[in-house]
């Protein structure tokens, strides 16, 4: 039990924010009087529980294990796509695309920008604030001898659904949901998402056994990259690990999502989304104080400059800079 634990701005923020998400003051008292904040953030994300019951003994059964770098539950409290509604600003870099915020078949990014292939395969664009901020974050790992590549970038609906569909005459409806996006639901639509590669010739689930992963994965929030779907969230994010699969959202919130040990769906649904019904807001001063630039430490305002991973080689060769710019377009696409 967890009643006598102190209460936070934080704390009056998130319950007011699943307040918002149709919660009654009952149900909230219970959530509350039970669970941790880990264990609620999660609900922002979750279909509304009507009996918030067995989600209550589900996270205490599994409270040994979860924490701010892992949750994991028993049963399934999320629908893909059965509740889904448009993505709430399409203007924003920041904005939410997952199971249940979508495209339009019509949107396309502004500012589509071909991708060098110093830093991707042939013919891959992103919107051009993404694309400057790739050849930043990718620069920044050659100065530590360290090399990595879009293997796949912007994918527009059309070329969603043909992949979608791709899977589907292999694999049937039910298996593609798990590892591909359906079109309109993907977030390489936005024109702000990467899938990432070593080199041309690695498989993109290798990837996690690299040296790039490592220092991408380590480093990327401090150019405005986010590692979107992390190890031991699929409960929440809806995708198993996929450790090649980076989203830009910008520098302030790329910060304040990794202090805050959220997943960016977490994230954008507790501070960045609109509130469906005003009167649900806290005070101004809740506001103020849980403010999400207020999650960045002023020292990390100016990133120090770092080294390769401490006990690994760096005598990578400069060619394999060059050796990526054959990447095969059709070997390295990514189903979401």
């Amino acid at each position: 039990m967890t009643s006598q634990r102190g209460l936070t701005d934080r704390d009056f923020l998130l319950y007011n924010r699943l307040k918002d998400k149709g919660y009654t003051d009952k149900q909230l008292l219970n959530l509350y009087r039970n669970l941790r904040y880990v264990d609620l953030t999660p609900l922002l994300v979750f279909d509304y529980q009507g009996d918030e019951s067995g989600y209550i003994s589900d996270c205490q059964a599994n409270m040994s294990n979860n924490d701010e770098t892992a949750f994991v539950l028993d049963g399934t409290y999320y629908t893909p796509y059965e509740n889904a509604r448009p993505v709430d600003d399409t203007a924003s870099v920041s904005m939410l695309v997952n199971k249940t915020y979508f495209l339009d078949d019509t949107y396309t990014p502004k500012n589509l920008t071909a991708l060098s292939n110093l830093y991707a395969a042939p013919d891959r664009e992103l919107a051009g604030v993404a694309a400057e901020a790739l050849a930043e974050w990718a620069n920044a790992g050659r100065d530590n001898d360290v090399y990595f590549y879009a293997t796949s970038a912007y994918r527009s609906y059309e070329d969603q659904q043909a992949l979608y569909d791709s899977y589907v005459a292999s694999l049937g409806q039910e298996q593609t949901d798990q590892v591909s996006a359906r079109a309109g639901f993907s977030e390489h639509q936005t024109g702000f998402t990467v899938d990432l590669a070593a080199t041309h010739e690695d498989a993109y689930s290798e990837f996690s056994q690299t040296r790039a992963y490592r220092w991408a994965s380590a480093h990327c929030w401090e150019y405005g990259w986010l590692l979107r779907y992390p190890e031991d969230k699929d409960a929440i994010t809806g995708y198993e690990f996929e450790s090649w699969h980076f989203r830009y959202v910008g520098k302030d919130v790329s910060e304040a999502v990794h202090y805050s040990n959220l997943t960016f769906d977490e994230f954008y649904m507790l501070y960045l989304k609109p509130w469906d019904n005003e009167n649900n807001k806290p005070s101004q001063e809740i506001l103020d104080s849980t403010n999400y630039l207020k999650l960045i430490p002023a020292a990390a305002a100016e990133p120090e400059e770092t080294s390769a991973p401490e006990g690994e080689s760096t005598s990578e060769p400069a060619e394999t800079a060059e050796a990526d710019s054959s990447a095969s377009p059709e070997a390295t696409e990514k189903a979401n």
